[in-house]
C-alpha cells in the first residue's frame, strides 16, 4: 500500500501540475473574455460539479454549529482574492512568470507558518526561502523593473502568492472543524456568487 506520506507528496505534485497548466489556460481565455467573466464561468462549472452530488445525497455536508467566519475568511483568501489577482496579473505577465512566482508560495507559507503557527524550520528550509525570494527579485530586475506594464503584472502575481500562502496556513486551522468536501463546496459556492455579482455589476455599469 502507498503510505500516507507518499500519497501526500503525490497529491502535492499533482496539485502543482494542475495549477501550472491553469496559468496557460487562463492566459488563453483572457483573449476572449475579461478577467471577472472568465472567473465567473470557471467557478460556475466548479460549483455545479460539487452541487449535483450534494443534492442527490452522495456527499454529506454539515455546517451548523461550526465556525463559518473562519471558512469565509479562508474563501476570501482563496479562491476569491487569489484568482482575481492571478487573472489580472496574467493580463500583463507571461504564464511562465506566473508559474515562477507561484513557485515561491511554499517559502512564503513556511514564513507564515513560523510566525502564526509557531512551526520550527531548519536552516536548509530558511536557505531555500532566501533563494526563492532572490530568484523572484532577479527575474523582476532582468525583465526591466522600469516597464510599468510589466510591473502591473508582477505585483498582482506576488500578492496572489501571498494570499495563497495565507490560505495554506489558515487551512491548517479550518480543517480541524470542516471536512475537505465541506470546505470545497463552501468555497466554490461563495466564490461563484461573489464573481457573478461583480460580473453582473460590471456589465450593468458598462451598458
Amino acid at each position: 500500500m502507498i503510505s500516507q506520506l507518499k500519497l501526500a507528496y503525490f497529491v502535492a505534485i499533482l496539485n502543482a501540475t494542475v495549477i501550472g497548466i491553469t496559468f496557460l489556460l487562463v492566459k488563453l481565455t483572457l483573449a476572449f473574455a475579461n478577467p471577472v467573466d472568465t472567473l465567473t464561468y470557471r467557478f460556475a462549472v466548479a460549483f455545479i460539479v460539487f452541487l449535483v452530488p450534494a443534492l442527490f445525497g452522495f456527499v454529506k455536508l454539515g455546517f451548523r454549529g461550526k465556525p463559518i467566519f473562519s471558512l469565509l475568511l479562508l474563501a476570501a483568501l482563496y479562491p476569491i482574492a487569489y484568482f482575481i489577482l492571478l487573472t489580472f496579473g496574467l493580463q500583463h505577465a507571461s504564464s511562465a512568470e506566473g508559474g515562477i512566482i507561484s513557485a515561491m508560495t511554499p517559502a512564503v507559507t513556511m514564513l507564515f507558518a513560523s510566525l502564526f503557527l509557531k512551526e520550527k524550520n531548519s536552516w536548509m528550509q530558511k536557505l531555500s526561502l532566501l533563494l526563492s525570494a532572490g530568484g523572484i527579485v532577479f527575474i523582476y530586475l532582468m525583465n526591466g523593473s522600469s516597464n510599468w506594464s510589466h510591473t502591473t503584472g508582477i505585483v498582482p502575481l506576488l500578492l496572489a502568492c501571498i494570499t495563497l500562502a495565507g490560505y495554506n496556513v489558515l487551512a491548517r486551522v479550518v480543517t480541524q472543524h470542516f471536512s475537505a468536501m465541506e470546505i470545497s463546496f463552501f468555497m466554490m459556492g461563495v466564490t461563484f456568487i461573489s464573481y457573478l455579482a461583480v460580473s453582473l455589476g460590471n456589465h450593468q455599469f458598462n451598458e
